[in-house]
C-alpha cells in the first residue's frame, strides 16, 4: 500500500510541475502588438537654375524629400548651402545636383560664382 501511494505522490508532483509556467511545454506568452506607423509621404522637388537666378527662391521641405537643381543658364552655377553643408559642385548647362533632406533645416543657399543668386530651404512651417 505504501508503494501505491509513494507512486501517487510522486506522479501528481510532477504533473503539477509540468503545467507550472515557464516549464516545458508551456504556451508562450500572447505576441506583443507592433506598432505600425503611416508612412510618411516624401517629394520630390525641381528647381531650375536661369536667367542668373533660382527660380524657386523659398521652398518648403519635409525630412525624406528630395531636391533637384538643374541649370538651365548658358554659364556654370552652383547650389551651396550658406554653411556649406552641402555643394552641388559645378554645374553646367543640363546639368543637376539632387540632395536628400535629411534633418530640420532653415538654410539659405547660393552660388558660388554669382553670389547676388540666393535662395531657402525651410522644413516645416518655419521660416
Amino acid at each position: 500500500m505504501r508503494i501505491i501511494i509513494y507512486f501517487a505522490l510522486t506522479l501528481g508532483v510532477t504533473g503539477v510541475a509540468a503545467c507550472a509556467p515557464g516549464s516545458a511545454g508551456a504556451e508562450p506568452p500572447p505576441a506583443q502588438p507592433v506598432s505600425q506607423q503611416a508612412p510618411v509621404e516624401v517629394s520630390a522637388h525641381i528647381i531650375e537654375i536661369h536667367k542668373m537666378r533660382f527660380q524657386t527662391k523659398l521652398l518648403n521641405v519635409k525630412i525624406g524629400d528630395t531636391v533637384t537643381w538643374t541649370n538651365k543658364d548658358i554659364v556654370p552655377h552652383t547650389a551651396t548651402a550658406s554653411d556649406k553643408s552641402w555643394d552641388s559642385g559645378r554645374l553646367n548647362k543640363g546639368e543637376s545636383f539632387t540632395l536628400t533632406i535629411t534633418n530640420q533645416t532653415k538654410l539659405n543657399y547660393f552660388c558660388l560664382y554669382h553670389r547676388q543668386m540666393q535662395a531657402k530651404l525651410v522644413t516645416g512651417t518655419t521660416q
